[in-house]
């Protein structure tokens, strides 16, 4: 990732610890080119095909369907033609994982992820097609990385 030292990242977060926490962990040389900036993923404040790589790390699953929806929109709209959008999240609906299967453990997980039966249920490629089409925009899924027999998952989309 050579080509990316000398760029800025920007880390957006809604709250001031979790980018204070992100900013702690990074080296640094990281922490230079780092601008943090407290703002809501449903309503970025970037121009249009702002960014060629948006990642989106463990934030679906924490918001209810229109808010999460409002995030998607807006991830596309600041991704310019030809970037990436990486999103690392749970898996789909792990009927077959040993956590799901054990009912005490998923009832407990749900309780404390109160949203992450329906993101479970949502087919993530078909809302982003969809988003991306309605933005006259087209977004392909080009990787797909399951992680922990499929509890977790990191998806690489490419927008065209």
């Amino acid at each position: 990732m050579k080509h990316l030292q000398d760029k800025p990242l920007y880390l957006v977060d809604v709250t001031t610890a979790q980018l204070e926490k992100s900013r702690d962990k990074l080296c640094a040389a990281e922490q230079a080119r780092l601008i943090p900036i407290r703002m809501n993923a449903e309503n970025l404040g970037f121009q249009n095909n702002s960014f060629m790589t948006v990642l989106i790390f463990f934030l679906m699953h924490e918001m209810p369907e229109d808010a999460r929806h409002k995030a998607f929109n807006e991830a596309l709209r600041v991704l310019a033609p030809g970037g990436q959008l990486v999103i690392t999240e749970y898996g789909a609906e792990p009927r077959s994982h040993w956590i799901y299967r054990f009912w005490p453990l998923r009832k407990l997980l749900l309780k404390y992820e109160p949203f992450l039966n329906g993101f479970w249920c949502e087919d993530i490629v078909e809302t982003l097609t969809t988003k991306a089409n309605a933005l006259d925009k087209n977004i392909k899924l080009i990787e797909e990385h399951k992680i922990f027999n499929q509890f977790y998952r990191v998806l690489v989309f490419q927008l065209q």
